[in-house]
């Protein structure tokens, strides 16, 4: 449904904005609403997309998914649009924004009724904090509330505080500490042969520091940047300080314990779940694979050169020593904890979550870890090694979770395939 705030129906301007709107994209067929107190018949679900211009294509970054989102939108009955702060008139209930339609495939720019539920892409935390974004942010979830969902990047110490208080996730976590000097590191190095520092506010894993003893009084880091690793050497506690300073440039972060993962051959690998609402409000995994590390790398980050695979070819070799039985019970219990950690995340964090990205470890025993919890993962319009259905399907659940937020009559998302294994390049 689209109304203005603390009102029952919607503008003539609204109702112009939707007349016009319903002319652009081809084939779109909307949901009807009724209701009774006051009696209205309401088209919709009308979703907008949250997201900043770009400077080299329309969207930066974003451009691929919000072209794939607005064109799927006609297939699922939805009405969706890109929009950007400063596109929103409060008073008349309107939004400029972008749709991607028509025979020919092209952007069109027009005015659009103020959505029912609004998908936040915000692309970065450096974009959410400027002043426009941040206010224009406050406001839409002021109007729509829970209608506004995954409203944030994750804070890494804020977020691992708030997973701690859950009784089940707290088995899952390895220690971690608010890095506040070189003494936290040094404590950690004496239960732990390899501690790891990451921003807080980090993301691809750029930025992660991992810190080893070689000697007593002789320590190596290795730094990740955008495209390589660094790699130095520090002597003593002192050097060592001097050494994390430059690397951190005063950034906040916090000091992990480095975990004795599972490896193929010398390469790190972690297991990647993409886990989405879909139409009914349930959780449903969409994408299950393994990310496989580049060699020499500290990182399995897709964009720090690592590669997605299919867990079925990982497991079985990163734990060649273990029991088929053992692999096996490895791979089901990945798949059980993707089942009942989002609801338990979302409850933890206190916020309207559409789609959660899952970073899990599985060290050399087969004990499985939480590494990470993403608000908004980063994904591809295409793919080499996987399913072109599964990459459609998770442009698609988040129309679907918003047409479940907006009230209308739930109709079957098309189907991509369903949920399953693969390894993605995302």
């Amino acid at each position: 449904m689209v109304q203005r705030t603390g009102a029952g129906q919607r503008s003539l301007w609204a109702n112009r904005a939707l007349l016009q709107a319903l002319r652009m994209p081809a084939g779109v067929r909307l949901g009807v609403r009724v209701g009774n107190d006051p009696p209205t018949v309401r088209l919709g679900p009308i979703v907008g997309i949250f997201t900043t211009r770009g400077r080299r294509s329309l969207f930066g970054g974003q451009t691929p998914i919000v072209r794939e989102m607005t064109r799927l939108a006609a297939t699922q009955g939805v009405l969706a649009f890109a929009f950007t702060p400063g596109s929103v008139d409060w008073e008349r209930g309107t939004v400029r924004g972008y749709t991607f339609s028509g025979s020919r495939g092209r952007w069109r720019r027009g005015h659009f009724p103020f959505p029912d539920a609004v998908y936040n892409r915000i692309p970065s935390r450096q974009a959410e904090r400027r002043p426009p974004v941040a206010a224009t942010a406050a406001r839409l979830e002021q109007a729509l509330g829970s209608r506004y969902f995954n409203p944030s990047f994750l804070d890494k110490w804020e977020t691992y505080q708030a997973l701690m208080g859950e009784p089940r996730i707290r088995p899952l976590l390895p220690e971690t500490h608010r890095y506040q000097g070189v003494p936290i590191v040094l404590g950690m190095l004496d239960r732990h042969r390899v501690v790891f520092l990451k921003p807080t506010g980090g993301s691809q894993g750029r930025g992660i520091i991992r810190v080893l003893r070689r000697w007593p009084e002789q320590y190596l880091w290795q730094f990740q940047g955008p495209r390589s690793v660094r790699t130095g050497e520090a002597v003593g506690a002192a050097g060592l300080a001097r050494a994390l300073a430059r690397l951190m440039r005063g950034r906040k972060y916090l000091a992990q314990e480095g975990l004795d993962l599972a490896r193929v051959g010398t390469r790190p690998f972690d297991v990647r779940i993409l886990m989405q609402r879909d139409e009914s409000g349930h959780w449903r995994r969409t994408k299950l694979f393994a990310r496989v590390g580049s060699y020499g790398g500290i990182t399995s980050n897709i964009s720090a050169g690592g590669t997605g695979e299919p867990l079925a070819r990982v497991v079985p070799i990163a734990l060649a020593r273990a029991r088929p039985a053992r692999r096996r019970e490895t791979a089901r219990r990945l798949r059980d904890v993707s089942t009942w950690l989002p609801p338990l995340v979302e409850s933890a964090l206190g916020v309207t979550l559409g789609e959660l990205g899952l970073d899990l470890g599985v060290d050399r025993t087969g004990q499985i870890w939480l590494i990470e919890v993403n608000s908004r993962p980063w994904r591809n319009v295409t793919t080499e090694r996987g399913s072109m259905a599964l990459v459609r399907l998770a442009l698609v659940r988040p129309l679907a979770y918003a047409r479940h937020l907006a009230g209308f009559a739930e109709e079957p998302v098309e189907r991509a395939g369903g949920a399953g294994e693969v390894g993605v390049s995302q």
